[in-house]
This record gives C-alpha cells, structure tokens and sequence, in this order.
C-alpha cells in the first residue's frame, strides 16, 4: 500500500474507532517524556475481554502442567529497569525496599519457577503464564525516527501484556520452540479474514538465544505483535546462584537446567492487529432512486469468537408488544448459551431504522 493510501486507511480507521468509542486517547507527560494514556469504551472493553478470554483458554486452561502466576505492578530492585519511576515500600520490621513500576512479567514468573516446579515433583515440562500492567516510556517521534512503530495504540504510558513460560529439557528446546512458534502463528490467523498477513520473521539476539517475531502486516507498514524466544538455562542457573538453592529439573533419569521458551505479547497489539484485519469499506447499494448510488461504508467484520457482540435484537410492526415478550426470551436463551446480545429493539422507530441505528453504533 502506497503512501497517501496508508494515510487515508489510518485516518478512516482512527476515525471510525474514535466515533464508536472503541479506543479514546490523550496525551500526558511523565518525567519529562510524552506518551499516551488509552481508555476504551464499550466496544474496545468487550474486544480486549475476548481477545484475553480466547488467549487464556489457549495457552493455560488447554495446556497441560501450566500454572498461572500473579502480576504485580511494582516489583522490588527496579529503580535502574528504565521506568524512570521509583517508589519507597515499607515492609514489616520497618524494613524499606526499593520497588519500581513494572515492566515485564519475566521475573515475575520465575520468581514462582520453584514453586511451580515443586507441584509437579520436580518433572518437565511445566509452564508459566502471567497476564499484568507493564509501564513503558518511549522517546517521541521528534526524538527518534529511526525505528517508527505502528500507530494504532502504540506509544502508550503501560501496556497489558501477556507472557507464557515453557521449561523443558534441552535437548527438545530447539523442537519445542519450533512447536510454539507455529501454534501461537496459527492462533493469530485463525480470528483473521486475511491470515497471510500474519507472518514470522528471524530476529539477531546475543548471546546464544534464539529469537523469532510474528508480525501484521498493517496497512501502514510491517510491525511486531509477538516475540517468541528460547532464552536457553541461563535465567534458571542465575536463580540458583542467587539464591543458593538446587534449581534443577527431572527429565527423564537425568537432572538438568531446564530451558526457558518465552511467548510474549501485549492486549495492546493484538487489538491493533485484530482492529486493522477487521477493518473494511463496503459499497453500498439501494434501489431507491433518490439514495445515492455506490457509496462507501466504513465497517468492521470481526471473528465471531472477538466480536463485541453476535446478535442484536429488533421488533417492530402491529404486534410489537407480543414479539417483544418473546425477543426478550430469546436474548436471555441466547445470553445463557453464552452469546453477547445487544437488544436494540425500539418500536418507536422502523425495523430499518433500528438496524441503521445497530450499524452506527457498533459498526
């Protein structure tokens, strides 16, 4: 897509967004540094609850030996992490601490590795995943033009992101990496209407690591929306070091330092993804001769499974009354069978009316 029709495409989708109040936006400054504050109306809540639900369900209730992990929003000993906050918490036997703003999950969950591995009797695999406010703090666009991201909720003061922690022996790290790239890259296409736009790409890490992206192709430019990542026994033999106390895992007969397969994404960016794939312009048709012709409806077409709601309910006409008992029953049988029902039903105005009036409010 040329320049001037990424322009356009932006410019219609924020629009589209901001009229519907899926995604509301401002500007404030923090120490120093621009970044933006995100608040979601009705729409955006129900998207961002679906879009957590379906990954959820995915990577722990269907996973074998996976154990969630609470995430905090400040974590000790992270005044140098580069949030560029740091907080005093006093703790008991008037004790201080130094805590910080948190942004990562990843010491969260191996902080609770032990504790998890005790669970399944020391045996791998096991895995970790943790869903938490994570503060970032970007340098404006004035300040760094070298790496531009995609616009659509990017640059924001904190991100929810979503991390997954697989451990296993090492020598299936190499296949088991293989394994959760694939499965989180099918996991992507199957909510999208373009599924080759979701593609994976190599990254360069220090260090023996071995890195890769899955990336949107958005209509403005290629970006990432997850890192996969095999950081290998290093983060496990650090633990034990620190803390004196035996960090090995059985596999098979053998003990060994298990690897550490890190899946990890953001709320933030699979809403923009999911909000760029489902955006479409419609041509518009009607027989009436005094409606003009062939014009252009802005919509967004969702996966079922991430549609802010599936059914919406209208009734009209001479009988309104008793249809509007037995809509009533219906959306409640529906809602019980676990469907988002809007009831829209109105019969001050036209069957037509009410639908036009669905479409202008949750496109």
């Amino acid at each position: 897509m040329g320049t001037e029709a990424a322009t356009s495409c932006i410019s219609k989708l924020f629009e589209l967004l901001q009229v519907h109040r899926f995604v509301m936006s401002r500007i404030c400054t923090v120490n120093g540094t621009e970044a933006h504050m995100y608040s979601y109306g009705t729409p955006g809540v129900l998207l961002r609850k679906n879009i957590l639900h379906e990954w959820w369900n995915h990577m722990v209730s269907l996973q074998e030996n996976t154990f969630p992990v609470e995430a905090s929003v400040v974590s000790p000993n992270l005044s140098n992490s580069g949030t560029g906050i740091a907080l005093g918490l006093r703790e008991e036997k008037t004790m201080v601490a130094d805590v910080g703003l948190t942004s990562s999950l990843s010491k969260n969950l191996l902080g609770s590795y032990l504790h998890s591995l005790e669970q399944v009797n020391r045996r791998l695999p096991l895995a970790q995943a943790a869903v938490g406010t994570c503060f970032q703090f970007h340098q404006t666009e004035s300040e760094d033009n070298s790496s531009p991201q995609h616009p659509l909720l990017s640059q924001g003061l904190y991100q929810t992101h979503l991390v997954h922690h697989y451990y296993c022996a090492p020598g299936s790290a190499s296949q088991n990496f293989d394994h959760w790239l694939s499965l989180r890259l099918r996991w992507w296409r199957q909510f999208s209407s373009k599924p080759s736009q979701f593609v994976t790409s190599n990254n360069d890490v220090p260090n023996g690591k071995t890195s890769s992206s899955i990336e949107y192709k958005f209509p403005w430019g290629q970006s990432t929306i997850e890192t996969v990542c095999n950081h290998g026994d290093h983060d496990i033999k650090q633990l034990e070091e620190q803390s004196g106390i035996n960090h090995q895992a059985r596999a098979s007969r053998k003990m060994v330092y298990p690897h550490v397969i890190e899946c990890q994404t953001s709320l933030e960016d699979a809403m923009a993804a999911f909000l760029a794939d489902a955006f479409q312009e419609k041509q518009t048709f009607s027989t009436n001769k005094t409606i003009k012709q062939n014009g252009a409806r802005m919509v967004l077409q969702f996966h079922p499974h991430l549609a802010p709601y599936n059914v919406s309910m209208v009734n009209t006409g001479s009988k309104s009354r008793e249809l509007r008992l037995i809509t009533t029953h219906w959306c409640q049988e529906l809602r019980e069978a676990g469907l988002r029902v809007l009831d829209t039903a109105d019969v001050s105005l036209t069957q037509e009316a009410q639908f036009k009036r669905y479409k202008s409010q949750h496109t």
